[in-house]
């Protein structure tokens, strides 16, 4: 079995007042949920081909859910926020660090001998940055590199193995591409600047396609949870459209009879728009493909997804 998480940062499920996801046409999303919109009140739903359910994100500790332990608490099963003394983030502490060097589903996918990917593109800049210490990784992104998994740069992107944030790539040459060192060597290969732009579904396909290439791909969708901080209605609609047209683009290609799809989040936040912060809000758990039933059920908060990952390649789940 094949598995490709789509995370996304700061989804949840929340009332429909000023809610993005009450805005917008999101066809594919709906249908999977069983006709129902991703909104708070959705009730789990078992269909054909995927498994829907609003799961915990809360983990029974006071405060907001908020990345770095809850990203660490989907990758590794332990209730970090709970392990740690509370929610926190963005970035991730030396102790949560140590709860995903020795529990880390990832690392346990791939020192079982099977290979892993990130489709994010990060440009030059991103890693000058992190190797001078002027920026430290997310925990999605510590524990992807503790299980060997390599982050892929300007090049892989223009080379088509890799994806802007906003799936479409116009981001990445609108506000990215200038400051990008491959920039400029693609630019001279190609004899033009003219951006190289997918349509959204067109990138969903392209996912897809390289996921087929390993065991377990993950792609990072941390565009949501800055615009559920720094962004308009307007904006948040046409994001979440883009996401729609890509989940569609990644069943045109995907083998729902042998392979996974886990899409999931940390905490709320772009349901809210107008709050500019995390929610308490349940979040999605979507499963799409082989198993998807007995894995949806076995989920009722962050701290099981990681028990999906593991057990869909046969791993014995891990606890604390």
């Amino acid at each position: 079995m094949r598995v490709f998480f789509l995370f996304l940062d700061g989804v949840g499920l929340g009332p429909a007042e000023q809610n993005p996801f009450a805005h917008a046409k999101l066809p594919t999303l709906t249908a999977l949920a069983g006709g129902q919109p991703w909104l708070f009140g959705a009730e789990p739903h078992t269909g054909e081909t995927a498994s829907f359910r609003p799961i915990d994100a809360t983990l029974g500790v006071e405060g907001r859910p908020q990345s770095a332990t809850g990203q660490a608490t989907l990758l590794s099963g332990v209730n970090v926020p709970a392990a740690t003394g509370g929610h926190y983030g963005p970035k991730p502490t030396d102790a949560i660090r140590a709860i995903l060097d020795e529990h880390n589903s990832i690392a346990d996918i791939t020192g079982s001998g099977r290979t892993g990917a990130l489709l994010n593109a990060y440009p030059s800049g991103f890693f000058e940055r992190l190797e001078s210490g002027k920026m430290l990784l997310s925990s999605n992104q510590y524990g992807l590199r503790q299980a060997g998994i390599a982050m892929r740069d300007g090049t892989a992107f223009y080379e088509g193995q890799a994806l802007s944030v906003d799936f479409t790539g116009e981001m990445w040459f609108r506000h990215v591409a200038a400051n990008d060192a491959a920039y400029a060597l693609w630019r001279d290969k190609m004899g033009h600047d003219e951006p190289l732009t997918l349509s959204p579904r067109e990138a969903g396909r392209r996912m897809a396609m390289l996921a087929k290439e390993n065991d377990f791909t993950f792609f990072d969708q941390w565009l949501t949870d800055y615009i559920g901080h720094r962004g308009t209605l307007e904006e948040a609609v046409a994001l979440l459209e883009k996401l729609d047209a890509a989940v569609a683009g990644i069943l045109d290609e995907w083998d729902t009879a042998r392979d996974m799809v886990l899409i999931t989040s940390d905490h709320g936040n772009i349901e809210a728009i107008e709050e500019r912060t995390h929610t308490h809000n349940p979040v999605p758990l979507l499963i799409i493909g082989a198993d998807h039933a007995e894995a949806a059920a076995a989920v009722r908060d962050l701290a099981d997804v990681a028990g999906v990952l593991r057990g869909a390649f046969g791993l014995q789940s891990a606890g604390m």
